[in-house]
């Protein structure tokens, strides 16, 4: 919020007197009418309240946020101009009947014109959740269905969440009229006698969604939801809950009003026999899915060298698609997204990709950052199974008496984490060299194998250190051959220090993305598909962002690098640094190292400390030179 001048004085001159000062003092010193001053008064608390008033006068209400104001620090105004339009939303879904206009601004404290802003952006919201404003008159209402109330309710009430997370706690401050837990163990009990269950996310859903519900009921009638079959088990446990509900809690649902809650709990549980599927095994899983998923799996192998091809992963996520496309899942929150963005970025990244290959096999699906963060906590457990480096060995010897087995299981337990499998041969002409990583013979080669280490047949300590030592080597060797040094990716005339502040990240992107196409590097659409990756996923991770196109057609890897001396707000994050990527399709692999590299060392507590004093492409790389281990 920028200030006008007669704003400003105003403010200032009130914190100045730190008490009432009487709109007669006030419009005297500022040369105004009284009615002009009250006006001004409203303008000035339109966007947050800072100014009281009362018979004694006007004083200022918040010292800290006039000041903050001043100051131009306006991040805490612009979050109570959002909360402001959060309770708007909030009354309209829970009043049973029209809110006039002028009550509603004189209550809030504000203008008629701030009110009038406030709807305007209001309705923007609701349009995207189908949900219809009216104005008639001086009359203001809302018109839907119950789903679509119900679905705006639940985002309003996650952004109040303590940085999105909901919690059974945060609940119960949320609805200090109902017993959150022994709501829960209600729904918990009776889902179970209906051979049901719900995970802790699915429960928390639900227990918000039926709070939402109770307080509309509380203010007037519901509209009816599609009615949920008899015959359904989850139409039973629906029935049990409410039982229950009016027992134990008193809380009393009308008949017609039941098929809603019935919606809730069909969405959120599922059977119980999920829990114990066995996910290594192929057995009742749709098959074209599966065969979609083991696709994805080798395409994230091929592209970016992500290995994820994993029995339990593929099982897992291809039920997770079934029950997308069923519409079961849809559209659910998950409260973690904001922690797994931030704290397993990579893992985030890599769920992005995997939805934007979806989104082409399934464009009806059109997932987002919830959907795409609970793909994340597949990928995330696939790939820490995944993540240390293990080898493929080939052991030769002359067996006898069972010698071999026996070397390979000492082999096998010695080094068992950076060991995937050993296959034995008894002669060297049968081992296939490109399908091991490292050889272990206990007698003398003819041919020359590129990675061999000479054992003995009774494995010693030299033994033991040589093969560790080879495991080593061969390790960095993989992981070197898809690494890339950053240092031969920055150019002086792709670095630019944004010294003024900007109003929009879409700006950034556009400024880094000029010189890497003036340059040949990319073709003229370069910038539209980078935003049309952004619009799926902001890729920003703590204070860095990092964007980038979903395909690889860059002629040579670059990266454009804008330093910001002032953060600017990109996705849920504010950002200091930003770096556009530019890939080629040969250094596609190392796409994921790139990335990793560049989080770990800007989101560090070495960069938070030096980026204020680096301003310049110079100290940029100084910085990287220093810090590169």
């Amino acid at each position: 919020m920028m200030l006008r001048k007669h704003e400003r004085a105003l403010i200032e001159y009130l914190l100045k007197r730190k008490t009432w000062v009487t709109s007669d003092e006030l419009s005297s010193f500022l040369n105004v009418s009284i009615r002009t001053l009250r006006s001004r008064i409203k303008e000035v608390n339109g966007a947050v309240k800072l100014i009281d008033s009362s018979n004694y006068g006007y004083r200022i209400h918040d010292e800290e946020a006039a000041r903050k104001l001043i100051e131009g620090k306006t991040d805490s105004l612009e979050f109570s101009v959002k909360s402001r339009r959060n309770t708007i939303i909030k009354r309209l879904i829970l009043s049973e009947t029209r809110i006039d206009f002028y009550t509603l601004a004189e209550e809030l404290c504000i203008s008629d014109s701030t009110l009038q802003a406030d709807l305007i952006s209001i309705k923007k919201r609701l349009d995207q959740y189908q949900i219809k404003l009216k104005i008639i008159g001086d009359q203001i209402q809302v018109i839907s269905d119950e789903t679509n109330y119900r679905k705006l309710m639940s985002s309003i009430l996650y952004e109040e969440a303590n940085d999105g997370f909901m919690s059974y706690d945060i609940l119960r401050e949320m609805f200090p009229n109902y017993d959150i837990l022994s709501l829960r163990k209600i729904i918990v009990e009776e889902l179970a006698k209906n051979g049901l269950s719900a995970n802790d996310y699915g429960l928390i859903s639900m227990i918000l969604h039926f709070c939402i519900l109770f307080d509309r009921l509380h203010f007037h009638s519901i509209s009816r939801h599609p009615q949920i079959s008899g015959d359904n088990g989850k139409y039973k446990a629906t029935q049990d809950i409410l039982r229950r509900l009016e027992k134990d809690e008193g809380i009393i649902i009308d008949e017609t009003e039941k098929d809603s809650f019935g919606a809730i709990v069909s969405l959120y549980s599922r059977p119980m026999k999920s829990d114990r599927f066995n996910l290594s095994s192929q057995q009742n899983l749709d098959q074209d899915i599966y065969d979609f998923v083991v696709d994805l799996t080798s395409l994230l192998y091929k592209k970016y060298f992500v290995n994820v091809q994993d029995d339990v992963f593929i099982s897992g996520l291809t039920l997770h698609l079934e029950q997308l496309l069923a519409n079961d899942k849809r559209h659910l929150r998950n409260p973690l997204v904001g922690t797994i963005r931030n704290g397993s970025p990579v893992i985030y990244e890599l769920a992005v990709i995997t939805a934007q290959v979806i989104n082409e096999k399934w464009p009806q699906l059109d997932l987002n950052e919830h959907e795409i963060s609970y793909l994340a906590i597949h990928i995330g457990l696939a790939f820490e199974k995944k993540e240390r480096e293990k080898l493929n060995i080939a052991l030769i010897n002359l067996d006898y008496n069972n010698s071999s087995e026996m070397i390979a299981n000492k082999i096998k337990n010695l080094f068992f984490l950076n060991i995937k499998n050993i296959d034995i041969y008894s002669n060297e002409v049968e081992v296939q060299e490109d399908q091991v990583d490292l050889v272990l013979s206990t007698l003398k080669t003819k041919r020359q194998f590129s990675n061999i280490v000479q054992i003995s047949l009774f494995i010693n300590s030299d033994d033991e250190a040589r093969i560790q030592k080879a495991i080593n080597e061969t390790i960095a060797e993989k992981e070197n051959s898809i690494g890339i040094s950053l240092f031969s990716l920055f150019k002086e005339n792709h670095f630019i220090y944004f010294d003024k502040r900007i109003a929009d990240c879409t700006n950034i992107i556009s400024e880094l993305c000029r010189p890497i196409v003036n340059d040949g590097l990319e073709k003229r659409d370069f910038r539209e598909r980078v935003i049309a990756r952004e619009r799926v996923s902001p890729t920003s991770y703590l204070n860095i962002a990092v964007p980038h196109t979903f395909d690889s057609n860059s002629q040579k890897t670059s990266i454009s690098v804008g330093l910001l001396k002032h953060p600017i707000v990109w996705g849920a994050n504010k950002v200091n640094i930003v770096f556009l990527l530019s890939i080629s399709k040969a250094d596609q692999k190392a796409f994921i190292k790139i990335l990793e590299k560049l989080i770990r060392l800007f989101t560090s507590d070495i960069w938070i400390k030096e980026v204020k004093r680096i301003d310049s492409y110079q100290k940029f790389i100084d910085f990287i030179e220093k810090n590169k281990d």
